[in-house]
């Protein structure tokens, strides 16, 4: 697998996640998801978020101050 392939099917797992969280609380948003304009760094903050909230990662201390807006991870 290509470098881009592997780095976009990542980004589309990701993005999986996320509407999977959202979808519980915010169907509309999660249907919308795919119309968003980010960064795959942020959508990996996103996903890293989702994933610490259900209790599936710990909490990193580092933080990437490239994310611009998409500082959902600071807990």
């Amino acid at each position: 697998m290509s470098g881009a392939t592997e780095a976009k099917g990542n980004v589309a797992a990701a993005m999986a996640i996320v509407a999977i969280a959202l979808r519980r609380d915010h169907e509309d948003a999660a249907t919308s998801l795919g119309d968003i304009e980010a960064t795959a760094p942020e959508i990996g903050a996103a996903m890293a978020t989702v994933l610490h909230l259900g209790g599936f990662i710990e909490a990193s201390v580092k933080r990437d101050a490239n994310l611009g807006e998409a500082h959902a991870g600071d807990l």
